[in-house]
């Protein structure tokens, strides 16, 4: 069981990687669509492993204090490493994946990679 679990997160680490350098999100690129920043978590993805994935999630757009543009799904802060800037307020339908936080790390927001964003 544990390794076909572990065979599962390799998959989609696989699919999300590419995904993210090929600049694919699954979706034909319409205006509703956003157009993520394929080389914005390739280093991201090298250092951290996907915990979870989420699907369809209204998102906000939010800017705090010190300048980071974050997202707010169901009261959470996620920080987006893909996203490219947008106002503050604006209302999106994301996907994605959850990446692991590290221990000695002060983190504002849990770090994300959207496979897919378009607005509400």
């Amino acid at each position: 069981m544990s390794l076909i679990l572990l065979s599962m997160k390799k998959t989609i680490a696989a699919i999300a990687t590419f995904s993210l350098i090929s600049g694919t999100t699954g979706f034909a690129q319409t205006k509703r669509f956003i157009r993520l920043d394929s080389q914005g978590c390739i280093e991201q993805l090298k250092r951290r492993k996907i915990i979870d994935s989420f699907s369809d999630k209204l998102a906000t757009v939010f800017k705090n204090e010190q300048g980071y543009q974050l997202l707010i799904i169901s009261k959470v802060k996620f920080i987006p490493c893909n996203l490219p800037k947008l106002p503050n307020g604006t209302k999106l339908i994301v996907s994605g994946y959850v990446l692991m936080t590290f221990n000695y790390e002060k983190v504002i927001a849990t770090p994300i990679v959207l496979r897919n964003a378009k607005y509400n």
